[in-house]
């Protein structure tokens, strides 16, 4: 990869974080096994946590050590 593209996966990782409002630690219950929709791109899983917030999240700790 050259130096120009090297802050790209943390450009593109940046701006994927800005389309999620969910809090992907804490879950709301009644939000339990929701189906995607456009608040929550990839459902709710079984103790009420953003889907896509968890991806991104997880992705995080990847994203710092191939950059850092």
């Amino acid at each position: 990869m050259s130096d120009q593209n090297a802050g790209s996966p943390f450009v593109g990782f940046v701006l994927m974080a800005g389309f999620t409002s969910g809090d992907p630690v804490n879950g709301v219950l009644s939000r339990s096994q929701g189906k995607p929709s456009s608040h929550a791109w990839f459902g709710h899983e079984v103790q009420g946590r953003d889907g896509y917030a968890r991806v991104i999240y997880g992705a995080r700790a990847s994203i710092v050590c191939c950059t850092g």
